[in-house]
C-alpha cells in the first residue's frame, strides 16, 4: 500500500513511461551558466561545504536541480554516482515529476515541500534500487529557485537526513538573502581627477568641472605621490 503522498504522485505520473530514460535538457554551456550565475551559483558552495563530505561517507550522492527539475550538479560517493549515471541521474537531465514520475526532487518541486521517497515508491523502474530525500530552495521573495537532493540506499531517507538537508537549505537561503541585499549597498561615485604637471611651474588639478592651481609645495608632493 502506498502512502497518500506517493499514491497521488503516481496518479499524476500515469502518462509517464516507467521504463523511459530521463531527457537531457541542459547542455554544457547552459550548465556552466547556471552554476556560475544566479541563485544556484550561491547555493552550490554552501552545499559542497556542508553536505558533500557527509554524503560521500554515507555512500550517497548529493544533487542540485533548478526550479524546473533539471539537475545542474551531482557529486558524492564514486560507486553510487556511477550507478546513478546508469539511470540518467546526471547533470542536465530533467528529473521533474512530469518527466520521470515520482522521485524526491521532482515531487518536492511539484508540492513545494520536503519529500522522502523510498525505493519501491519511485514510479520509474530504474530508480527503485534507490531512496532519496529532497528539499526545495527559495529566494528572499519566496519563489522556488531549485531543489537539493540526497540519493542512495536507505540511509538517504533516515530521519536525520531530512534535518540535515533542511539545515543546509536554510544556510543557502540565508546566503541568497545576503546576496540580494549586497548590490543595494553601492559606494558613492567619486569623480575622476586629472593632474597636469608638465610645462608649468605649478600643477593644475582638474576634478570634474573644477580647476585648481596648486602651490609649488603641493605640486611637488603630488608629483612624488
Amino acid at each position: 500500500r502506498l502512502r497518500p503522498l506517493v499514491a497521488e504522485s503516481w496518479q499524476r505520473s500515469a502518462r509517464v513511461d516507467p521504463d523511459a530514460a530521463p531527457v537531457l535538457a541542459l547542455g554544457d554551456d547552459e550548465l556552466d551558466a547556471v552554476r556560475h550565475d544566479g541563485p544556484l551559483a550561491t547555493l552550490l558552495p554552501v552545499v559542497r561545504r556542508l553536505l558533500l563530505d557527509d554524503s560521500r561517507s554515507a555512500g550517497c550522492v548529493v544533487a542540485v536541480g533548478d526550479a524546473a527539475g533539471r539537475l545542474v550538479w551531482v557529486d558524492g560517493a564514486r560507486s553510487t554516482r556511477r550507478a546513478a549515471e546508469d539511470m540518467g541521474f546526471v547533470p542536465g537531465a530533467d528529473w521533474s515529476e512530469d518527466r520521470v514520475g515520482t522521485s524526491a526532487p521532482g515531487t518536492a518541486l511539484r508540492l513545494d515541500r520536503p519529500v522522502q521517497i523510498r525505493s519501491d515508491e519511485h514510479y520509474a523502474n530504474a530508480v527503485k534500487p534507490f531512496s532519496c530525500t529532497a528539499v526545495p530552495v527559495h529566494d528572499v521573495s519566496g519563489a522556488t529557485v531549485g531543489v537539493l537532493d540526497l540519493t542512495g540506499d536507505d540511509r538517504a531517507v533516515e530521519r536525520h537526513t531530512l534535518s540535515l538537508l533542511a539545515a543546509t537549505v536554510a544556510a543557502a537561503e540565508a546566503q541568497l538573502a545576503l546576496a540580494a541585499v549586497r548590490p543595494r549597498a553601492r559606494a558613492p561615485r567619486v569623480p575622476s581627477a586629472e593632474l597636469t604637471v608638465l610645462g608649468t611651474d605649478t600643477a593644475v588639478l582638474r576634478l570634474a568641472d573644477r580647476r585648481v592651481e596648486l602651490s609649488a609645495r603641493h605640486s611637488e608632493l603630488l608629483v612624488v605621490l
